[in-house]
């Protein structure tokens, strides 16, 4: 016998119907669903063989599309890494998934796992084919793996043209120290390297003081304004600032608010500050420099040059100078514009401002800056016809969402030159890939022989398919790609491989109990 349903189970059967039914679209969506439970998940647990993906081919899927590899979601993975170690292991194991990693991000990622580092720095094709930017990426996050770099003499010979020294002086103490002390790395730093590294570091700062070579008085006032005790020193001390210039006292009191309080406030000091000067040692304080506003006599002489300075750190005190009139006459094109490129909010402001007729290119400056910007010049048919390729290219090349609607513009396609096309990929891997499959702009740059500077965006696949394709056009093409980076393609998917591989199984595995 068929037992009757009740009245009160029929509603709220009717009840859990509407509410299906009801459901956000999102909701009911299964990529939806899964990448909300992914988000949970360490990001090294994303991929790898071991990875949580591998339970389902959908979410194996979800992983491989290529909304999982942009820069948001590198940089979780990356941070993921950073944090556990291990997690760098299970990525570089997977065959499957290196091939959607780029050069840089696999070496940033080997770069979390210390020996993984190591046994890469100690392979002996690495010595040759790694260059300065990969030894970069492996020496981020381990001060052994830096000194180990600069005492290869083979690496040591690659990072003499390059900035890396003085980056991994500023992380590191140990790397700064053995730098002073060895002559062919010394003579390699500029003076203002040198005086970032002091103003890094005050073991380095003591030492420079003690042996200041090429440095000048000014050099080191730069290097004693960075450290309270050193300028407090300085200017409560009349033999010590008797002798110092405006500029060298205004310098002093840039970096601490307390110190340019008594620089004012000592009237020998500040006697000795121009308009400009007082300029230079308020820009980093919004406090002194919202008083100097209010002061007539100061309004009256002050430039617009010296508005601009005061402005571009503040966007309360861009703010102040654009709401008075006699301030914001002083102004010129280029002052205007330099206000808006460093805060997002005067740019909107100048974009409402239509008797101001900036032309394209101080906008295009600003678009560089705010991808708001660069819409608006998109969005604007007679500000775009007078741009150059060149200004397009700076227009893009901090927003990937704004290159690729450039790249997709075929009204902008006889306007870009390779170099530019270049310029447009150089941060994104989607760009890249954009250029790639359209034969009209790839051939722009083959002809000019921009081949081996396009591929720097490359993933691994892309090189591979490139170089493998059917196409004999594209496999002629891609002969102007030097070998080095196949080889460097070789080391990654076998030695990198095998060693992640073999560290993984060597790991002790951690059961709760």
């Amino acid at each position: 016998m068929k037992r009757k349903v009740s009245l009160s189970e029929n509603q709220r059967r009717r009840k859990l119907q509407k509410q299906e039914t009801n459901m956000p679209s999102d909701l009911m969506n299964i990529d939806f669903l899964l990448s909300q439970i992914l988000g949970f998940m360490p990001a090294y647990r994303l991929v790898g063989k071991n990875a949580i993906t591998s339970v389902s081919k959908t979410w194996k899927r979800l992983l491989t599309e290529n909304k999982f590899y942009n820069k948001k979601y590198f940089n979780a993975l990356l941070a993921s890494c950073q944090q556990d170690p291990q997690g760098a292991l299970h990525i570089l194991s997977d065959e499957t998934f290196i091939p959607h990693l780029t050069f840089k991000q696999l070496f940033k990622i080997a770069g979390c796992n210390n020996e993984l580092a190591k046994s890469i720095i100690s392979n002996p094709t690495a010595e040759s084919i790694l260059d300065s930017e990969d030894l970069e990426k492996l020496a981020e996050q381990h001060s052994d793996i830096a000194m180990a770099i600069l005492k290869n003499p083979q690496f040591c010979f690659k990072l003499m043209g390059s900035s890396l020294l003085g980056k991994l002086g500023l992380k590191y103490l140990e790397v700064a120290v053995y730098i002073l002390h060895t002559p062919e790395f010394y003579r390699r730093l500029s003076n203002r390297n040198l005086i970032e590294l002091a103003q890094q570091h005050l073991e380095v700062a003591n030492y420079l003081h003690n042996n200041p070579g090429s440095l000048t008085n000014d050099d080191l006032l730069l290097i004693d304004s960075a450290y309270f005790e050193k300028a407090e020193n300085i200017v409560k001390n009349p033999e010590l600032y008797n002798n110092l210039s405006g500029e060298q006292i205004a310098i002093l009191g840039q970096r601490h608010l307390s110190i340019a309080q008594i620089i004012l406030n000592t009237p020998t000091l500040c006697s000795k500050l121009s308009i400009s000067q007082l300029c230079m040692l308020a820009q980093n304080h919004v406090e002194i420099a919202q008083h100097m506003l209010n002061k007539d006599d100061f309004c009256n002489e002050v430039s617009g040059e010296d508005l601009m300075m005061l402005g571009i750190k503040n966007p309360e005190i861009a703010n102040l100078i654009f709401d008075d009139a006699k301030l914001f006459v002083k102004l010129n094109a280029n002052a205007i514009t330099q206000l808006g490129a460093h805060h997002l909010q005067i740019a909107k402001r100048i974009l409402k401002m239509s008797e101001l007729q900036l032309s394209p290119q101080h906008l295009c400056f600003m678009g560089y800056c705010h991808s708001e910007v660069a819409e608006h010049i998109l969005n604007t048919p007679a500000l775009c016809d007078e741009l150059s390729g060149g200004e397009l290219a700076k227009l893009g090349e901090n927003h990937e969402e704004i290159a690729e609607r450039i790249i997709n513009t075929t009204t902008f396609w006889d306007k870009l030159t390779a170099e530019n096309l270049v310029k447009l990929s150089r941060q994104y891997s989607k760009i890249t890939k954009l250029i790639l499959n359209n034969p009209l702009l790839f051939d722009k740059i083959v002809a000019a022989s921009q081949l081996n500077c396009f591929t720097r965006n490359f993933t691994v696949a892309d090189f591979e398919n490139l170089y493998d394709s059917p196409d004999l056009s594209l496999a002629e093409k891609a002969m102007g790609i030097p070998m080095d980076k196949y080889i460097k393609i070789d080391l990654i998917k076998n030695g990198i491989r095998e060693t992640a591989n073999t560290l993984l199984q060597n790991t002790p595995t951690i059961r709760c109990r």
